[in-house]
């Protein structure tokens, strides 16, 4: 076990990306904190009263359910105290119409985890302390942020979309009979049915076979399935920023984006590049810069000839990914256009 701050995607951050976006609101006091040991004790799931879980699981259930059906004022008069006096109700309303719903219809919600703290005693900062069954497994335990207070809880909810799976993960405390959201963080949480377990597997799996470009893919989309905020860490992510920080990273992809493939003014400008599912299926997504003066079709030109030159000079992407989704992003950063190319089977 290594419960660190959290560094959800280790050195990788700014390079590779996957199409989900984090979403949240924190409390300051989230954003610090070291593992510390605390006198007191953290029940999970059965461990917890019936009753005392049945009340934390449903004002966590009732905040995304009123928020997913954009009755906003219901779900803020949730918030705890120090969340409503932190984050304004237009940053609130902002955050789920214009970051979490188009993302949506989300169907299926439903608790997946439950973590009820209880500190025997109080320090004058919040801490950062484990919670878990079995320490020893990655998936067996979580470390969480704690205020100086005597009990709080977090919640796990599970969420689908189209071809993804979601996670709201929620930070709880009392307020009087009741428990308010201290914070929340929305982000995907698996690609077409895996999840960040699966995608460390693959990329362990394509790195022994010295795919790398591949793994590095891979293990950075694992990273941003298993992120769920500074508040909360999951078990194993400590295990994939270690996958990570030892991996041979191609030349490639090495330094800041844009990444320059090809050479003179035919060379691509690549911005960000990482896994997308659709279907059944994992894509490749690419987004790369082109000049705000050309036309949608001669992006999609461009378009097409950056896949020509990924299956030529990276050939490992076409044994693990089902085609291409390329963006040719204008300079001005306002508008592109997308070209998808689905790879047929080699007969």
């Amino acid at each position: 076990m290594n419960a660190t701050e959290p560094d959800p995607l280790s050195r990788f951050t700014a390079k590779l990306c996957l199409t989900f976006l984090l979403l949240s609101l924190l409390p300051q006091s989230a954003k610090g904190g070291q593992l510390t040991a605390f006198a007191g004790n953290c029940a999970q799931d059965s461990h917890i009263n019936p009753q005392q879980r049945t009340r934390i699981d449903s004002a966590a259930l009732r905040f995304v359910q009123l928020s997913l059906a954009r009755d906003f004022g219901s779900a803020f008069a949730l918030a705890s105290t120090a969340l409503q006096q932190e984050v304004q109700r237009d940053q609130f309303d902002k955050l789920w119409q214009a970051g979490i719903l188009p993302l949506g219809p989300f169907t299926d919600l439903t608790v997946k985890h439950t973590y009820l703290l209880h500190l025997a005693t109080l320090s004058k900062t919040s801490i950062r302390t484990v919670c878990g069954a079995d320490l020893g497994k990655p998936d067996g335990w979580v470390a969480v942020s704690a205020e100086p207070l005597v009990e709080q809880a977090y919640v796990e909810l599970e969420a689908q979309t189209r071809n993804n799976g979601w996670t709201f993960t929620l930070w709880l405390v009392p307020a009087g009979d009741a428990w308010r959201i201290r914070a929340f963080y929305a982000t995907g949480s698996s690609v077409v049915g895996k999840n960040a377990a699966d995608l460390l597997h693959l990329g362990r799996s394509e790195r022994d076979q010295g795919r790398q470009r591949n793994a590095a893919l891979l293990l950075t989309a694992a990273a941003q399935l298993a992120s769920r905020g500074p508040f909360f860490q999951l078990g194993i992510q400590p295990e994939i920023s270690k996958e990570l920080q030892s991996l041979n990273l191609p030349s490639d992809l090495r330094g800041s984006p844009p990444y320059v493939w090809g050479q003179g003014p035919a060379a691509f400008r690549v911005g960000q590049l990482g896994p997308m599912g659709i279907g059944s299926k994992i894509y490749l997504t690419v987004t790369h810069l082109v000049a705000a003066s050309l036309t949608d079709s001669q992006i999609d030109r461009r378009n097409l000839a950056l896949m020509d030159y990924i299956e030529k000079e990276f050939p490992e992407y076409k044994l693990f990914f089902a085609g291409w989704i390329i963006k040719g992003l204008r300079e001005n950063g306002q508008t592109g256009y997308t070209s998808v190319r689905e790879l047929r089977p080699t007969p």
